[in-house]
């Protein structure tokens, strides 16, 4: 929220090797970003440039690199390159190739994975350039770029997006209130409410993960001559999964214990 004469910037830089990483650069009046000239070169990474007024969101008259960022919304275009060269990859850039004004002798270097789409920024009336759940800019980074913090591919932009891997079904047993992404896991866990003496369940939880009880069924299943009838603890005349054994320990939906001391299972 700057506002410089002519064509300064909210950040101007000449003959310096400046650096810019996990930066906004929103709502300044003179531009963005201004790079002069020099023989050093400008390197921006994680960067958010939005809503700049004046020549351009980013204006080089050095040589500038631009990765894992988002440009868009300035006037009059994104990036103004003025003879020098301009290296952008993995950047989210209003316009894309269009939205890159070229002067003079300048050159520009359209690497691998830059995308022209709305960010989805969770409210950007209000200044919030955070990014939505269903951002297009998530896990859209360089994957060679250290990861963020929540040990995903770099987003682009200034603000990564936290992601919580879950269950996001409420309905399922393993529902994870934290979750903002489905991790698949709804599905693979059943709630068993009638739960035999013989098992102990140490979160006292009613959820249990299929696959075990799958492991322990065919265990039963090829067992059926000589398995013993004393499991059937609700006399049905079969006996279940949760059923096999003097004891079966849970935890977190998995089982890490079973004890059938008649069957020789330890």
């Amino acid at each position: 929220n700057n506002t410089s004469g002519g064509n300064d910037g909210a950040i101007r830089a000449a003959s310096s090797g400046i650096k810019i990483y996990s930066s906004l650069i929103a709502n300044n009046k003179g531009g963005g970003l201004v790079f002069g000239s020099g023989d050093s070169t400008a390197f921006l990474q994680n960067v958010t440039v939005v809503n700049n007024s004046n020549d351009a969101g980013i204006y080089a008259n050095s040589k500038v690199r631009i990765l894992n960022s988002i440009v868009r919304g300035n006037q009059s275009v994104q990036l103004h390159v003025n003879a020098e060269d301009l290296f952008v990859a993995y950047s989210d850039i209003e316009g894309g190739l269009e939205g890159v004004k070229v002067t003079e002798s300048g050159t520009v270097d359209w690497n691998t994975g830059n995308i022209d789409a709305d960010p989805l920024f969770t409210d950007p009336d209000n200044n919030d350039f955070t990014l939505q759940h269903t951002s297009p800019c998530i896990d859209a980074g360089d994957p060679a770029s250290e990861y963020d913090p929540d040990g995903t591919i770099a987003d682009m932009g200034a603000y990564y997006y936290h992601q919580i891997f879950g269950c996001t079904d409420s309905s399922a047993c393993n529902y994870d209130p934290n979750a903002n992404v489905d991790d698949g896991s709804c599905n693979e866990y059943i709630e068993i409410l009638d739960i035999p003496e013989n098992v102990t369940v140490l979160d006292n939880s009613n959820c249990f993960y299929q696959s075990d009880l799958d492991v322990i069924q065919i265990f039963i299943d090829n067992s059926s001559e000589t398995i013993n009838m004393e499991f059937d603890f609700n006399v049905n005349g079969i006996i279940e999964p949760l059923e096999l054994g003097q004891i079966q320990h849970w935890s977190n939906g998995r089982i890490i214990k079973l004890e059938s001391h008649s069957s020789g299972i330890y």
